[in-house]
């Protein structure tokens, strides 16, 4: 399934990446190297008026 993959760091854009996922799902790892809000929206979800917004909080420090 086609759509676009955007995410927000404390309200600007970081990511915006268009790609295919299989019918058993796909799996992305993201580190952010900054606490804050984080939003993820998926847009054109089988067509181009569905979309899905998450919004999460990311706080503390990654180790390295």
């Amino acid at each position: 399934m086609k759509h676009n993959l955007i995410i927000f760091q404390n309200g600007k854009e970081i990511i915006n990446d268009e790609w295919i996922n299989q019918i058993r799902g796909a799996y992305r790892n993201f580190v952010f190297d900054e606490s804050g809000s984080i939003f993820i929206r998926i847009e054109g979800i089988e067509s181009r008026t569905f979309l899905a917004e998450e919004g999460v909080t990311v706080s503390g420090k990654a180790e390295q």
